[in-house]
């Protein structure tokens, strides 16, 4: 009977889990089509640039490096959807930095938020913090919260989303707050069980932070909700390298 538990829950998480694949690459269309168009418009204004006798060359050369600078935007959102895609639990800890992992999540996110007017502020994480993880791991934790948040300040007047790091003598924490409506005390004590969810039937199988979490401690840290300056915040602690924490 066990067994057979464990294989329907098993089965009940990979399907969560293409579930959010399909709802990540739904949403990196609009990560990809923003850029894309800067592209085509760039390159419509070379061309009328280079119909021209005389040129303005600061010009084509301003024109030239934006289409570069996106293009490798565009090379990330894919790099990033390729990491998250396949699963990370087999892989052997590495070193990674605390602001890669940041700027991978957010390359998956950060054009849904522009589009849907929510304000998103990233305060700045040293490049020196690094802690041992599996790194797609830890990415797809991070944008399950800031999928969260971004769903909660839909319920909100005001919509703002902010990622930031602290520093602890142990360990690290990346913090995720929003402005959404919070979370009430009564909920709050089932947030992180298997299968509790507050989303409408079809919206949301409650796995989501309870596999956070499981991800979280094999990585010997911890995911909590706090409340951080009146915000609701989700943050991922993470041992310092070498740490005994």
């Amino acid at each position: 009977m066990e067994a057979k538990l464990a294989e329907q829950r098993m089965m009940m998480i990979q399907s969560t889990k293409l579930a959010a694949l399909g709802e990540m690459a739904g949403g990196v269309a609009h990560e990809i089509n923003n850029p894309l168009a800067i592209i085509v418009g760039y390159s419509d204004r070379l061309l009328k640039l280079a119909h021209k006798e005389n040129f303005d060359r600061t010009k084509l050369e301003e024109f030239a490096e934006k289409i570069k600078e996106t293009s490798y935007r565009i090379s990330k959102i894919v790099k990033a959807l390729k990491s998250l895609s396949r699963d990370g639990s087999t892989d052997q800890m590495a070193e990674c930095s605390i602001r890669d992992i940041v700027e991978d999540a957010l390359a998956l996110c950060s054009e849904k938020f522009k589009y849907n007017h929510v304000h998103f502020e990233l305060f700045d994480i040293p490049e020196e913090w690094f802690v041992s993880a599996r790194m797609t791991e830890l990415s797809k934790v991070l944008i399950n919260l800031l999928n969260n948040a971004y769903d909660a300040t839909m319920k909100s007047d005001k919509k703002l989303i902010q990622v930031f790091a602290r520093e602890h003598p142990d360990y690290y924490e990346i913090c995720v707050s929003d402005s959404g409506p919070g979370i009430s005390e009564e909920i709050q004590e089932k947030i992180f069980n298997p299968f509790f969810t507050t989303k409408a039937v079809g919206k949301g199988t409650g796995i989501g932070l309870s596999l956070s979490k499981s991800i979280m401690i094999s990585h010997r840290g911890d995911l909590s909700h706090q409340v951080i300056d009146g915000k609701t915040s989700f943050v991922m602690q993470l041992p310092k390298q070498n740490s005994a924490f």
